[in-house]
């Protein structure tokens, strides 16, 4: 492809948002998957229950606690809520309270929620991490080479990462307004959010769910040291900001 600086600066810049989308698929398809196999597995359960009972009858055997655990399994469980994972858990850890027979239930203890597994959302979120942290350097690397620029005697000025695109029109200054909103986002806005999230999250850092989501970020460092990784980014956007402007 013979793209122009203008056509790669629109690709790349674009790049997050096809991310985006991309994992919303993959959160739509893991949690579907993980819905439809928990209703098989209650179900296998219950229909090998039934098999059980019905062959302890035939011997002659007491069925009453088989009995007793095939009457529990009558309510069809919550299977999209169950999906949530530990995000559902989250407000119930520590509490109890009265069921409609009258029995104390006890919220899940901080352990228990700490060993649930990673969900769809975890799964999918740690995938759009992992493609925006390996395509962020690439993005602001082709917005920074808006900025410069080389002048020709009688000729005009131009790109100089691309001679071909002259900067004297109304579209470059236009690509400016862009420049400006696109680094806005990418070098404070998105950082700062994701940050914060890794920060709202730091005393669950053991969890299995937070282990899968943002360990990308965090994994190999003592826990203090959670933020370290933004050090490491801010150097090697330092190292590309002295590339492209010097």
């Amino acid at each position: 492809m013979r793209w122009s600086h203008y056509q790669y600066t629109g690709y790349y810049s674009a790049m997050p948002a096809a991310i985006v989308m991309l994992s919303v698929v993959c959160y739509v398809v893991i949690r579907a998957n993980d819905i439809i196999r928990r209703k098989n597995e209650f179900f296998q359960k219950k229909f090998k229950l039934q098999e059980k009972i019905a062959m302890e009858r035939r011997k002659g055997n007491d069925t009453k606690e088989l009995q007793t655990a095939l009457d529990e399994m009558k309510a069809t469980p919550d299977f999209v809520a169950l999906s949530l994972g530990a995000t559902a858990m989250i407000n119930r850890m520590g509490e109890q309270w009265e069921d409609e027979d009258g029995n104390i239930v006890r919220g899940p203890t901080e352990e228990e929620v700490a060993e649930m597994p990673a969900t769809a959302y975890d799964l999918a979120f740690c995938f759009s991490l992992i493609m925006l942290y390996f395509s962020w350097i690439t993005i602001i690397k082709y917005l920074l080479q808006l900025i410069r620029s080389r002048h020709f005697v009688g000729a005009g000025s131009f790109l100089l990462a691309d001679l071909k695109v002259s900067i004297d029109t109304p579209l470059y200054t236009g690509w400016l307004f862009g420049l400006a909103t696109f680094l806005a986002t990418y070098l404070i806005t998105m950082p700062y959010n994701l940050f914060q999230s890794l920060r709202s999250e730091s005393d669950r850092l053991h969890w299995q769910s937070i282990k899968n989501r943002l360990g990308f970020l965090f994994q190999g460092f003592q826990p203090d040291y959670y933020w370290w990784e933004f050090v490491v980014m801010a150097r090697k956007l330092s190292l590309v900001v002295r590339l492209m402007l010097m």
